[in-house]
């Protein structure tokens, strides 16, 4: 996730990140998201943000509640 306003941590170092992880087979996915706010856009309300790393989130629990023991779903 990238913010295409965020200049400390500019949008093209995050792909370059992605191409990186690629190349080694990791499964990552990237989404740059619009807003004037700069490097703390990601501390402000955004709707579209907040869904995406929700979704995200969402997805982590489940796949590691899919590997954990039955053991510790208890």
């Amino acid at each position: 996730m990238s913010f295409d306003s965020d200049w400390r941590f500019d949008t093209s170092r995050s792909k370059e990140l992605v191409r990186i992880l690629n190349r080694y087979e990791r499964d990552v996915t990237f989404q740059e998201f619009s807003s004037p706010h700069g490097h703390d856009a990601f501390l402000l309300p955004a709707e579209d943000y907040e869904q995406s790393l929700a979704l995200f989130l969402r997805r982590r629990l489940i796949e590691a509640r899919a590997a954990a023991p039955e053991a510790a779903h208890e």
